[in-house]
């Protein structure tokens, strides 16, 4: 899944969506791609610096962390496997492992993530 501003994903149902404005996102890019913000209520999130995470370790970032501090991730500088983890707005948790990361240069604005979304 391959987002950019101003995309949003509602991880629960998978939908990529051109408005992050829409109903139901999760995540949206932010104007230069640079960080990847949390959108809908109760949406939380947290980077991981391992390569790999399960449902587990995800569940333990998130619970760990409160909702006001957790509402985005700095995108530039992450590395391709890292992984960010997401509360999704209905209490799902979803594991992005990125797969290209987006930087400051002209036209490398596109963050692409692997991910899937636990019930």
């Amino acid at each position: 899944m391959t987002l950019t501003d101003p995309q949003g994903l509602d991880a629960d149902t998978g939908g990529v969506v051109e408005n992050e404005k829409s109903s139901n996102i999760d995540v949206s890019p932010g104007p230069k791609s640079d960080w990847l913000y949390a959108i809908g209520p109760g949406v939380k999130l947290a980077r991981l610096p391992v390569m790999a995470a399960d449902r587990s370790s995800c569940d333990q970032a998130v619970a760990g962390s409160s909702e006001s501090t957790n509402r985005g991730v700095r995108l530039y500088g992450l590395r391709v496997g890292q992984v960010i983890c997401v509360l999704t707005d209905e209490h799902r948790i979803s594991v992005l492992t990125s797969v290209k990361v987006p930087s400051s240069a002209p036209g490398d604005d596109k963050a692409t993530f692997a991910y899937v979304t636990y019930s």
